[in-house]
């Protein structure tokens, strides 16, 4: 598998350039700054409540791939579902769910932005959102796509279960998991 060089042209672009690489890797289209823009801004106007369902509403009208979202308990799913139209499913979202998913195929997840860039950059810009491809996995390294600088990094299991706790503790935000339908 290997994604296409893309960094993200906005700070509220990850999940488009994640969903675009997504269908890269799986139908082998480019990535173009002109898709991820249109995606986001369909979002931005499609819900106020839920930003995800925009942008899956978007991936799956208009690039026609379908989708299954993953999201990690019940009072998420219950604040969506009237505006997400993709196939949902209450999941707890940890590293042995997605080391499961990533065996079929690669998957997207938000988690807290801090403890990965401090991992990889050796900084903390802020803790926020952040959407990350994740494609594989050698011995302690998951193999990630980071829209950020737009290229694949290795980064260890612990800096992942980190971010992922990070966002459901410090952000308060519930973990979610995006799957292309097969």
């Amino acid at each position: 598998m290997k994604i296409q060089t893309y960094k993200q042209s906005t700070c509220e672009s990850c999940l488009a350039s994640c969903l675009l690489q997504l269908r890269h890797l799986q139908a082998g289209k480019r990535i173009t700054q002109k898709q991820e823009r249109s995606m986001l801004f369909y979002a931005l106007k499609f819900s106020k409540t839920d930003f995800v369902a925009g942008h899956l509403d978007y991936f799956e009208k208009k690039l026609r791939l379908k989708t299954k979202r993953y999201v990690h308990n019940k009072i998420l799913y219950e604040l969506v579902k009237e505006h997400c139209k993709t196939e949902m499913e209450i999941k707890k979202i940890d590293m042995g769910f997605i080391g499961k998913m990533i065996e079929k195929q690669p998957v997207l997840i938000v988690i807290d932005s801090g403890p990965l860039y401090k991992h990889l950059y050796n900084m903390i810009l802020y803790h926020y959102p952040h959407w990350i491809v994740v494609y594989g996995k050698e011995n302690d390294k998951y193999k990630i796509y980071e829209p950020w600088e737009g290229k694949e990094v290795a980064v260890p299991e612990k800096i992942i279960k980190e971010s992922l706790k990070s966002y459901l503790n410090r952000l308060w935000g519930a973990p979610q998991l995006i799957s292309l339908k097969q």
